[in-house]
């Protein structure tokens, strides 16, 4: 997916995360739309039309670590965030 290199969280200087020296693996922030979008369409290819009965996600819990959260989009999320739930206390 050419688009996906958007999808990819890049660190404090910039540069991909990675899953530790897997350098050819690269993280992505995973709320971003395209990325959700390609998730649910292999899910929907790998149930439907493949009809697995078993899918496993491996490493989720990496998706957590903080260099994720440097994706531009995530700030942003964030602070969206922050700005409903003060306008919502007032």
């Amino acid at each position: 997916m050419p688009e996906a290199k958007e999808w990819v969280a890049p660190d404090y200087q910039g540069q991909p995360v990675t899953y530790g020296s897997q350098t050819f693996r690269k993280l992505v922030y995973f709320q971003h739309e395209g990325y959700k979008t390609y998730i649910k369409r292999v899910l929907k290819i790998a149930i439907e039309d493949i009809k697995v009965d078993l899918i496993h996600f491996d490493n989720s819990s990496v998706q957590a670590i903080a260099p994720v959260f440097y994706h531009p989009l995530a700030v942003q999320h964030f602070r969206e965030f922050l700005t409903k739930s003060i306008l919502r206390n007032n």
